[in-house]
């Protein structure tokens, strides 16, 4: 009796050991997204992400990325792999990991190509195939145009465990294709977390650009080339998105709708430079592209010694803090947008996708966006005049509104706990 009283203690004490053991050992997750490219964005979304679960101890993070070198060098205490599951790494990673999480962007939506949806919802399939758990970190949908593309959504949402969407907009797209409802939950862009680096980077910046804070105002132009993308099925459609933008440049159409916008984007940052005796600086989200696109534009200018075009690629958390130092930001990019209305800097979005219109609503200045349909040189003017004069008053009411969503946008982490069976703190 006595030696099987404590044949059963120690049974207990070797359990405990195990289960302590269990809750000791770090709960592994694949974070997948479109990050290691240039685009300021995306790799915003991936820092606020990586800042939200780093205080985690018991949680280990793998960067599922499109370049692993430089996603590294951005973080170099995380490991960075090649998403590719093409290649061993990529299956390891996703194998090895209790959860996959894809993080952030824009990744529902079928415009861009035929090949962008479906490659994401194939690492959904597979983990759900090995029995993981999925979540969609603050993900946004384009209006889905295509049969393929409304099925894809209907997939992805489907065999994900928790759904979150960065705004109502996207929530009220996914609804349009039948997605099952009580899955979404609709919180922010996980960029609006980001926190900017301290104003000394800021000014680095400026120093390298040998552009100097004076009496002038600074108004920021986060620009980028017109979408040429368009809905439903067509040729287009299939081809790679580098090709078809060839195709479209040297089109008769496309080179002319390029003419007119960055004509009128001059005659804004002029109008800006004369009425309010503004210095302009052209800030690229996507170096190398961004940039090019906008030195045509300052080409074009009546006042191009008032304007600079930034070159260098920088860190979001810096370029967050650069935009905190401008007292208006043109914002064609949605993270540009971002950035502004989070340090209480009004911006003027340009709405070339349903992104950008979606934030603004969700700050209540859906009034001073304007769509590319109706992009008109008196009406922008007009619009950027009444923001310039009104800026203070602009600048007071969305603060309050941009905390409020950030408390919403704390959710995510909870969420992800709860779903790994995790304590929440």
């Amino acid at each position: 009796m006595f030696v099987r009283l404590r044949q059963q203690w120690k049974t207990r004490r070797m359990r405990g050991a195990i289960s302590k053991a269990r809750r000791r050992r770090k709960v592994r997750v694949a974070l997948l997204g479109w990050y290691g490219s240039p685009n300021v964005g995306d790799e915003a979304v991936l820092a606020s992400i990586l800042h939200t679960l780093r205080a985690d101890s018991d949680l280990t993070i793998t960067i599922m990325s499109t370049n692993p070198q430089r996603t590294s060098k951005a973080h170099p205490d995380l490991r960075s792999v090649n998403r590719s599951l093409f290649r061993a790494e990529g299956w390891r990673t996703l194998m090895t990991s209790r959860a996959l999480v894809l993080g952030g962007g824009g990744l529902l939506q079928d415009r861009s190509s035929i090949y962008n949806m479906p490659s994401f919802v194939a690492y959904i399939v597979l983990a759900r195939l090995f029995g993981k758990k999925v979540m969609l970190w603050g993900l946004g949908a384009e209006p889905l145009g295509t049969p393929l593309g409304r099925w894809l959504a209907r997939r992805a949402i489907g065999l994900s465990h928790v759904v979150s969407l960065r705004d109502e907009a996207s929530k009220e797209i996914l609804l349009r294709a039948h997605v099952n409802e009580r899955k979404l939950k609709v919180t922010i862009d996980p960029a609006l977390l980001l926190q900017p680096a301290a104003k000394s980077e800021a000014m680095a910046i400026l120093a390298e650009a040998k552009v100097t804070l004076d009496e002038r105002p600074m108004i920021a132009f986060c620009l980028r080339k017109l979408p040429d993308d368009q809905p439903g099925m067509h040729l287009a459609y299939i081809l790679s998105v580098s090709l078809r933008e060839r195709l479209n440049r040297m089109s008769r159409h496309g080179h002319g709708r390029t003419a007119f916008f960055t004509k009128l984007m001059a005659s804004l940052a002029d109008h800006m430079v004369e009425q309010y005796g503004a210095q302009v600086l052209f800030v690229p989200f996507w170096t190398g592209r961004d940039n090019v696109y906008m030195a045509q534009i300052v080409r074009q200018m009546r006042n191009p010694a008032a304007a600079t075009v930034l070159h260098g690629q920088y860190e979001p958390e810096a370029m967050a803090a650069l935009l905190g130092e401008t007292q208006m930001v043109v914002a064609m990019r949605l993270h540009a947008a971002i950035f502004a209305a989070a340090q209480g800097v009004p911006p003027l979005a340009i709405a070339y996708a349903q992104k950008v219109r979606g934030f603004m609503q969700s700050i209540g200045l859906e009034q001073r966006s304007i769509s590319i349909e109706r992009l008109d040189g008196e009406l922008i003017e007009d619009m950027a005049d009444e923001i310039w004069q009104n800026r203070a008053d602009i600048s007071a009411q969305i603060k309050p509104k941009v905390e409020a969503l950030r408390q919403v946008g704390r959710s995510e982490r909870v969420w992800l706990r709860e779903l790994l069976r995790l304590p929440n703190e």
